[in-house]
């Protein structure tokens, strides 16, 4: 049955976060936020604004809370921003080289080939497996919605290429092949169901609501277009390794399906936003390439610290790593895995 008003749980973390948002003055969030209440009110918030539902009796209470937490939601964006102006500082200036640099990210971005996936392909238990797909699975707006929130108004030659890419996200018209229920299955198999925020770490969080926001608020549509395209680029690498790693622990073939799916396909969406997408429109107007790459390396840096964070939480790091990676606090060890 379908869910027509927001949950009381949802809104009550909203105001919450609402509340506290009273209190912050012009520092960094995190002195007035742990990464925690940030993220788990964060998370509320972009449910609340995306669920399809009715008017409430209420809704002119409600709306005050949705204000001031959006108001939070952007200060976190632009601190996230902020600390990619560091890489921005060597970004070509023209487009032919905007291009060579954006499709070196496959190979030298943050978090590429980093040794965790290696660790999932190779040596991970079924339970740690099970964990790392617990907290992917629950933990981010689905691409097809990303895809849809930002091709709003965009260049008709650029939506074309969004519409093919939501379109084989929907699996071309085929029930048995939208991505949606494929990763769902796979995560059945697993036994993953719905996870409790405390559960979360921060960091997968951070990763969904970073990219919730930069799709939903237009003045960051070009970043969100930049951290799309960087994750098509990026994605087929990751994906075998993922593939690799259940079918070593005894996922099923159709539980292997949505991984392997995207070794392929995602090559293929790759090459064509490339040649559709970012060539064009960088070619057409330059100015559009520090958005592009600074949305790409939002998504690659959020990214990056939430693998630091899995290495710590599964053993294969040490906190010194990830605070190096960008974490703000010292990771708070799970209950031992496998």
């Amino acid at each position: 049955m379908l869910q027509l008003s927001i949950d009381p749980e949802i809104r009550s973390k909203v105001r919450a976060l609402a509340e506290r948002a009273a209190r912050i003055g012009d520092g960094p969030l995190a002195n007035y936020l742990s990464p925690e209440e940030l993220q788990i009110g964060l998370n509320a918030f972009n449910r609340a604004r995306l669920q399809a539902s009715l008017p409430s009796k209420d809704w002119t209470t409600e709306l005050p809370f949705m204000r001031a937490v959006e108001l939070v939601e952007a200060r976190f964006i632009e601190e996230e921003r902020a600390r990619t102006r560091p890489q921005l500082r060597t970004l070509p200036q023209t487009p032919a080289e905007f291009v060579e640099w954006f499709v070196a990210l496959k190979e030298n971005g943050p978090g590429q080939y980093d040794s965790f996936f290696d660790h999932l392909a190779e040596q991970a238990s079924y339970a740690e497996l099970q964990y790392f797909i617990k907290q992917e699975y629950n933990g981010e707006i689905g691409f097809d919605d990303l895809i849809a929130l930002t091709q709003v108004r965009l260049p008709q030659r650029a939506k074309i290429e969004l519409a093919r890419n939501f379109w084989d996200e929907q699996g071309q018209g085929y029930a048995d092949d939208v991505h949606g229920p494929l990763y769902e299955a796979m995560a059945a198999e697993l036994g993953v169901t719905d996870t409790p925020d405390h559960e979360f770490l921060w960091e997968t969080l951070a990763v969904a609501n970073l990219l919730t926001g930069l799709a939903v608020n237009r003045r960051y549509a070009w970043h969100s277009l930049g951290a799309l395209s960087v994750i098509e680029l990026t994605s087929p690498t990751r994906a075998s390794r993922v593939a690799q790693g259940l079918a070593r622990v005894g996922v099923s073939d159709q539980g292997c399906r949505y991984f392997r799916l995207h070794t392929v396909i995602d090559v293929e969406h790759w090459d064509a936003w490339l040649a559709e997408v970012i060539v064009p429109l960088v070619s057409a107007t330059p100015e559009l390439a520090m958005p592009l790459a600074e949305g790409a390396l939002l998504r690659l840096n959020a990214g990056a610290r939430l693998i630091a964070r899995y290495r710590a939480e599964l053993g294969l790091g040490s906190a010194e790593e990830l605070m190096r990676d960008g974490a703000a606090l010292p990771p708070r060890r799970v209950e031992r895995i496998g």
